[in-house]
């Protein structure tokens, strides 16, 4: 019989008698009773248990925890159904082996020193220690051990529990790595974690922050709040009391500050932290929190702040650039666009007048140098217009068939003097009135002509207008110019799109140009919804491809006020014609200080059915309103004395003359001065040098609209 000693002399364990069991197997436990001690009945030092067959014998388990049993000499010879999970052995593998088989070597001389303590009396208490599975795995136990003895009281073995401990362990392995990483994101992210006791102000922080702050070990004494303040940036601890006050009274706290290190530097903090005790009525015991430094990233915000102040000094020293030249700019167009306007005007008259045919040979020379004249003035308004992000496209009703042969036209004269064979063809199935942009499909035109013309010495130029696709309300249409011209190299397709690239300028002395119409075609046919593609060889051609979207027309009585018709000229209006009767005794008032523009305009309207009265000045045109009726005003910008912008809000005022057609008539071409044209009241704007077509259709749709209203 064996028995366990109690160790507290008040309980017992008592295991029944087995006796006469004959179905009960070694190594199973029958039943543990917990009984209270009455000194009495048992004896008070032993836990007597039973034998069968004086064997030690036990039935089921009466603990989750893995239990075992071994001998004195570390022979195992009890296992639980707990342990064969613990450990994996089964109870025929394990029992009668030795403990060697699931306690790792160097712990067998622990378990020996355990049994000896045992042995002579002593009590041993819980502890934590490694088992082996079966499988090799280390298993952490929390382990109980019990001494068993013989009914003669011999020390017989122990008794063993086993608590897995794998759980517990492998989450105390997680916090030690998350605490591992708390500490080295506080050493090297430049944190310092902070408490704050605020009912005795003492205020501790982590040994990062001293360091940080190159303070000394006397500073790791318990210091109050208020002798930490001292190292404080005096015009940053205002802000830092209120934010502290607030944080007490329920608010977060979140600010930013400086701090004084021992070599007399400030560091930038930014301060974060919580209450997170209080007392029973509510009051706050506690704060926690972190201070980090921020400097680093202070002195960055510094530097891009600067950069910023100094990018808007310099993008307003840009603007004012910028408006400077766009004075510069539209004054000089202005400048040159006046005369330009005589000239070409002239030419209108002059065509209109009956000449011989070498005279009429000579004015048409002398209108295609205007032309290219004009082709270069407006390519260089056109580069600043694009660079500002301030051009964009019209609408205007147009003959793509007038259009690409009055661009044949041109063609054929400058590929005259090298004698170039030239030839036309237009798609039959294209639709010929389209809405588009007439002017700037014009101006790419005849920069890729004036290309080719000016790079073929030899051979050829054609020009092809094909339909690449349509619907009900558009047409894809391509203009293909294909020249034998000297070509391009491989080197210089990719930048002949470039502003002012002139490619080699030694080969090319004799074609150099402005380096500007390539550039400006390619980022017109983009903001037109369009591109232009080249192909070519070195010394054997060009082929330039420039693809378009035009709206088709449908027809109607009077277009809407985004659609412009373009009248063509007289010779070759045949699609659209309008009703001159609209014209017919229309008294015109023509502000206008010069005399030749003066003149042009008096011509061209006359010969409209229009009555045209003459102002040079902004006081005899209001002299000349007191006396007529003036059915539409052609108002010049730049006039001596008052500025037409001026002189159209005077006009304005006038009851009679509130609804009166105002056409500005500039040589001043940008959009600012469109845009200031018609916020000064005026309904249309025309630039100089005047496209008749163009005024006629103008007059034409303004007049029509007042006769609409009356």
């Amino acid at each position: 019989m064996l028995y366990e000693k109690s160790e507290d002399n008040n309980r017992m364990f008592l295991i029944n008698n087995l006796e006469g069991s004959n179905n009960i197997e070694c190594g199973e436990l029958v039943t543990i009773h917990d009984l209270p001690m009455d000194g009495n009945s048992m004896d008070a030092n032993v836990l007597k248990v039973y034998f069968f067959n004086k064997e030690f014998y036990v039935k089921e388990d009466f603990t989750e925890n893995a239990t075992l049993g071994y001998t004195k000499d570390l022979t195992i010879m009890y296992w639980s159904k707990a342990a064969e999970n613990l450990l994996g052995y089964t109870r025929n593998e394990i029992l009668g082996k030795n403990i060697s088989w699931i306690v790792p070597e160097n712990e067998i001389t622990a378990v020996k020193i355990i049994i000896e303590k045992l042995e002579q009396g002593k009590l041993i208490k819980g502890y934590e220690s490694i088992r082996i599975h079966k499988d090799g795995r280390v298993i952490p136990v929390g382990i109980t051990v019990t001494p068993l003895y013989k009914i003669n009281g011999e020390f017989h073995g122990i008794f063993v529990l086993y608590r897995d401990l794998s759980e517990r362990t492998k989450l105390q392995e997680q916090l030690e790595t998350a605490e591992q990483l708390w500490r080295s994101a506080i050493q090297c992210g430049k944190f310092g974690v902070w408490e704050w006791q605020i009912d005795t102000d003492l205020f501790l922080f982590h040994n990062q922050w001293y360091q940080l702050l190159g303070l000394d070990d006397q500073w790791k004494n318990e210091k109050t709040l208020l002798e930490w303040s001292k190292l404080i940036y005096e015009k940053d601890l205002p802000q830092l009391q209120t934010t502290l006050m607030d944080t007490l009274q329920g608010q977060e706290f979140i600010v930013e500050f400086r701090m004084l290190k021992t070599n007399g530097q400030f560091i930038w903090v930014r301060g974060k932290g919580k209450v997170t005790q209080w007392d029973a009525e509510g009051k706050p015991l506690k704060m926690v929190g972190t201070n980090e430094d921020i400097t680093d990233r202070k002195v960055i915000e510094e530097q891009l702040a600067e950069k910023c102040r100094q990018l808007e000094i310099a993008k307003k020293e840009a603007e004012q650039a910028n408006i400077a030249k766009t004075k510069f700019l539209s004054s000089m167009s202005h400048e040159i666009r006046t005369p330009m306007n005589g000239i070409i005007g002239i030419i209108h008259l002059l065509s209109k007048t009956k000449i011989d045919l070498k005279q009429q040979k000579w004015l048409s020379m002398l209108k295609e140098s205007v032309d290219s004249q004009m082709s270069i003035i407006n390519n260089m308004l056109d580069i600043t217009k694009i660079e500002s992000g301030k051009i964009e496209p019209e609408n205007t009703l147009f003959n793509i068939k007038m259009i690409s042969n009055e661009i044949f036209d041109q063609l054929c004269i400058l590929c005259q003097p090298k004698r170039l064979e030239t030839k036309i063809s237009i798609d039959p199935e294209i639709k010929h009135m389209v809405i588009g942009d007439k002017i700037r499909i014009k101006q790419i035109l005849l920069n890729l002509i004036s290309n080719a013309a000016k790079f073929t010495d030899h051979g050829y130029i054609t020009m092809d207008v094909n339909l690449l696709h349509t619907d009900e309300a558009m047409q894809r249409i391509e203009f293909k110019i294909i020249d034998t011209g000297i070509g391009i190299s491989d080197q210089d397709k990719d930048k002949i799109f470039d502003s002012y690239y002139q490619g080699d300028l030694n080969s090319k002395k004799k074609h150099m140009g402005t380096g500007l119409g390539l550039s400006i075609s390619k980022q017109l046919a983009l903001l037109m919804d369009g591109d232009i593609y080249v192909d070519s060889t070195f010394g054997e051609g060009s082929t330039f491809r420039y693809v378009c979207n035009l709206k088709k027309y449908k027809k109607s009585v009077i277009p809407n006020e985004n659609e412009d018709i373009e009248f063509g000229a007289d010779q070759h209006q045949s699609e659209l014609s309008y009703d001159r009767s609209v014209f017919q005794n229309k008294i015109v008032l023509s502000i206008e200080d010069n005399e030749i523009n003066q003149e042009i305009i008096e011509a061209t309207v006359k010969n409209s059915g229009f009555h045209i009265l003459n102002a040079y000045n902004g006081k005899e045109a209001l002299r000349l309103l007191e006396i007529y009726q003036v059915d539409l005003i052609l108002m010049d910008i730049q006039l001596p004395e008052m500025s037409g912008y001026e002189l159209t809000r005077l006009i304005r005022k006038d009851v009679r003359f509130r609804d009166t057609p105002i056409i500005a008539m500039t040589a001043f071409a940008m959009e600012e001065d469109r845009r200031r044209s018609l916020d000064s009241g005026m309904d249309d704007f025309i630039t100089k040098p005047i496209e008749f077509d163009r005024l006629y259709h103008v007059c034409y749709k303004l007049l029509s609209e007042k006769c609409k209203i009356y």
